[in-house]
């Protein structure tokens, strides 16, 4: 999603760029000093009290953000990507910041400028679920971008590998399919990665494993053959993957398991009766 460390940096630049005396007030906002901060900030006007805001939010300083917000820090604004604070607060995996940016009405389903996530999809990567079950308790839609932009917060928990996220969002109603033609979904993403336990709680809980992804048309086991993943080809398998269908070059998942050099794989798949053909 975003780099921790371009999220800390382009913050402190924003911060700069707008506040008076910001390199003395970040120091006290990364200690959560909301002494010091009061007074450096008792004569600013709403845009300066806002934009540190966001700061205070990723760096989970939680007394200053209860200042800021009383001060009339609006918690829907962005940076210049267009990021909340509640998307800081969420990646962050702070319940305490979250919820009081929730108390004060921010927007809960809003993406960033690049439609990249929402604070759910923040969420599901963090290892926090407390802040993801409170994402959804407060209306959080759970198949945000799904139609729009082909991706969820599902998606992000696969990427994450974050079992606990994922078996939350599955059971709570994340749809497991993605409703876009040839675009990646979790089960493929989860196959490539060789997620097994992943894999196996996305085929339990629905997922296709026929649907063709890329130009190439690979499917989960395709992907999975293809880069050695021997667990997570038995999954698919076992789930019922059909081991002989082919991508747009003809390949079987035994041609990439063998183009791939994994013996193992290929012997799989040759036990469970892939045909050795050219």
């Amino acid at each position: 999603m975003w780099d921790k460390e371009e999220i800390d940096s382009s913050l402190r630049a924003y911060v700069v760029s707008k506040v008076q005396y910001s390199e003395e007030l970040l120091r006290a906002t990364d200690c959560d000093d909301v002494r010091s901060v009061s007074q450096i900030c008792k004569d600013f006007d709403v845009s300066r009290v806002t934009s540190l805001l966001l700061y205070a939010s990723w760096k989970e300083a939680f007394r200053v953000v209860a200042f800021l917000l009383e001060q009339g820090a609006d918690p829907n604004a962005g940076d210049n990507m267009g990021r909340t604070s509640l998307h800081f607060a969420a990646i962050s995996g702070n319940y305490s910041v979250t919820e009081a940016l929730l108390n004060k009405n921010a927007v809960v389903d809003t993406f960033d400028k690049n439609n990249v996530a929402t604070p759910l999809f923040c969420a599901a990567m963090s290892n926090d679920p407390d802040v993801l079950k409170l994402l959804l308790k407060r209306g959080a839609n759970i198949n945000a971008g799904l139609h729009d932009h082909g991706v969820s917060a599902l998606h992000c928990a696969v990427r994450a590998n974050n079992i606990t996220n994922i078996q939350l969002l599955l059971e709570l109603g994340a749809i497991p399919n993605n409703v876009q033609l040839f675009s990646e979904t979790p089960l493929h993403t989860a196959a490539s990665m060789g997620y097994n336990e992943c894999v196996k709680l996305l085929i339990d809980h629905g997922a296709c494993l026929e649907v063709l992804m890329g130009v190439m048309k690979m499917t989960a086991l395709h992907l999975a053959a293809q880069d050695g993943n021997t667990e997570a080809v038995r999954h698919l398998l076992n789930g019922g993957a059909n081991i002989d269908a082919r991508n747009a070059r003809g390949q079987s998942s035994l041609h990439l398991a063998v183009s791939g050099q994994s013996l193992e794989t290929a012997e799989l798949l040759l036990e469970s009766g892939s045909v050795c053909s050219t």
